[in-house]
């Protein structure tokens, strides 16, 4: 009877040993190789990139500027006075302009910004000049059936057609440096003719008041 009890002592005991052969002692840590720890740093740096892009798309964006002040007026003024681009393109690509519209509203509603607007236009129209002297020395070059490089008929037609545009963009804002000839010299016939007619006024109305004094 005591060796049967012996021998149960002894069963129940196996368990616990191979337990604590298995498992590891409290406190050791798990050894990873090195292609382990550069797979896990890896793939902290990218969770850490996208919970930053996360972060960054839930921002809201800031919308286009739509009140009126003298800080941004001079801004729209030295913009369009320093670049040959159009006004809808120089809106597009500058989160800090308004809106077309808005920039054509305020030219209607604030007289002294449209002036100063019109002067930027007719000084941008040397830009475009300058722009246009760029645009005509581009080349691009195509392989003819032979194997023959010749200079593309379709990118020169295209680039004629900017400088054209350009050209007539420059024409009608400072008709008197970038007009046409002809209608330059008609433009200022008409205006020696206003200037003469105004000259014979002022003399008639002067006459008019000696003799009523």
């Amino acid at each position: 009877m005591p060796r049967k009890n012996e021998l149960e002592k002894s069963q129940n005991k196996i368990p616990s040993l191979r337990k604590n052969i298995e498992e590891p002692k409290p406190g050791r840590k798990k050894v990873h190789t090195e292609a382990q720890e550069a797979y896990y740093a890896k793939k902290s740096e990218a969770w850490k990139t996208v919970m930053e892009e996360a972060k960054k798309s839930s921002k809201p964006k800031m919308g286009r500027p739509t009140t009126y002040t003298e800080e941004l007026a001079d801004y729209i003024i030295d913009k369009v006075a320093s670049s040959a681009v159009g006004l809808k393109q120089m809106c597009i690509d500058d989160e800090m302009m308004p809106d077309q519209s808005t920039v054509n509203l305020w030219r209607w509603k604030h007289p002294e910004f449209s002036t100063r607007y019109q002067l930027a236009k007719q000084h941008q129209t040397y830009l475009m000049g300058e722009d246009c002297e760029e645009i005509a020395k581009e080349v691009e070059y195509i392989s003819d059936q032979q194997g023959c490089s010749k200079i593309d008929p379709g990118f020169i037609a295209s680039r004629r057609l900017i400088v054209d545009t350009k050209k007539w963009h420059a024409a009608k804002l400072a008709p008197t440096i970038f007009g046409d000839r002809r209608a330059v010299e008609q433009l200022q016939g008409e205006n020696e003719s206003i200037k003469a007619e105004l000259m014979a006024l002022k003399l008639q109305l002067a006459e008019v008041n000696k003799k009523e004094y």
